[in-house]
């Protein structure tokens, strides 16, 4: 059978109800407080459902709520996301950050954050992985960018040929410097050099304007002046 009640206040049921089929019905035609979850728990550990109704753990997926941490593959982690895995004398991938696109230039990009005067989130500076050839044998660059003006503008990248640019996007040789260069030590070509403010070099120093000296002292030529 059924019960059906017209009246307009709560109804009590002192020993609750019992359904050996069916449900509650709501207005809207759907049961209600169906099913039941089963499985256990752990504290400090994450619980996930291993299927439609049933709880579990894993000392590996671990939340540390007093600290508010996130720890994978660690039961203590040290900050607000951890994640280890350990593989001796190997390198272990820990994190992949996809891009699921596959046209040339497509890019991910790690992005550190810190908030402005208005306290608005500004973007400081990105980590970009930048595919170049996505076919056969594919390549890729990578670019450090910082925040300058008000925006972030790439100020180094690697190629695929590992040289390096910075105020370019485009290094022709190893290194690549597109501005002036300031160094504090010695400038060793072919040798190693510790000498600050020397140039040293163990083939022919090629000048393709004037030569200027303006040291108080005396030049020395070994060789000859061409």
């Amino acid at each position: 059978g059924a019960i059906t009640s017209t009246a307009g206040g709560t109804s009590s049921f002192a020993n609750g109800i019992s359904l050996t089929a069916g449900c509650f019905q709501t207005v809207s035609g759907t049961c209600a407080g169906i099913g039941t979850i089963d499985g256990t728990g752990s504290a400090n550990r994450a619980a996930f459902f291993t299927d439609a109704d049933t709880l579990s753990f894993d000392d590996n997926f671990v939340w540390d709520d007093p600290n508010q941490r996130l720890g994978l593959g660690t039961t203590s982690p040290d900050t607000r996301l951890e994640v280890v895995q350990t593989s001796s004398g190997a390198t272990a991938d820990q994190l992949y950050l996809t891009n699921e696109a596959s046209a040339t230039s497509t890019a991910a990009r790690l992005v550190f954050r810190a908030l402005d005067v208005t306290n608005a989130p500004t973007s400081t500076a990105a980590i970009t992985g930048i595919l170049g050839q996505n076919y056969g044998a594919g390549t890729s660059s990578l670019a450090l960018s910082t925040l300058r003006s008000g925006l972030l503008t790439e100020a180094l990248r690697i190629t695929d040929a590992g040289r390096l640019g910075i105020g370019t996007t485009t290094p022709s040789q190893l290194l690549s410097v597109a501005g002036s260069g300031y160094l504090t030590g010695g400038l060793g070509i072919g040798i190693s050099t510790t000498t600050a403010g020397v140039l040293e070099t163990t083939s022919n120093a090629l000048i393709g304007n004037l030569l200027r000296v303006a040291g108080a002292g005396t030049s020395t030529v070994a060789g000859h002046l061409a």
